[in-house]
């Protein structure tokens, strides 16, 4: 399940940024739909997502621990300085890459399917949004 979640993240790093606009309109979509229903595009972004994955299993804990302890104002945790993060993953370390690589593109053929969906919507949506008040009880808009 963390390969997953870690792919999911590594794939919303390696596509356009305009399928992810934050106005995003038909267009905008049915081109984040195109990139994400891509074969080639699938395939290399399940390839660099592989790398990437392979590369962060080979990377060093000690160093990273260090400076997290070091900005929480905390001693350093007694860690092998010769440990890697696929030493913290376990087993499934070793198969970590090839995870990413085979499930990545059914997870952007998902993506596609839900962002197609969400294109469909938007006439809905944006009718709705005409139609409600801007502040129906008068009060100011809270802020997080």
């Amino acid at each position: 399940m963390r390969i997953a979640a870690a792919a999911v993240a590594l794939m919303a790093v390696t596509l356009p940024g305009h399928a992810f606009a934050q106005d995003a309109g038909e267009s905008d979509l049915t081109s984040a739909v195109e990139t994400m229903s891509d074969p080639a595009t699938q395939e290399q972004a399940a390839l660099m997502a592989a790398m990437l994955v392979g590369a962060l299993m080979e990377m060093p804990v000690a160093p990273l621990a260090e400076a997290v302890s070091t900005m929480a104002g905390e001693d350093s945790p007694a860690i092998d300085p010769d440990a890697r993060v696929r030493d913290y993953v376990g087993p499934e370390a070793a198969r970590a890459p090839e995870v990413v690589a085979e499930r990545l593109p059914e997870m952007m053929e998902a993506m596609a399917g839900m962002a197609g969906a969400f294109e469909q919507m938007l006439p809905q949506l944006r009718e709705l949004a005409e139609r409600l008040p801007q502040n129906p009880q008068g009060e100011e808009p809270q802020t997080r």
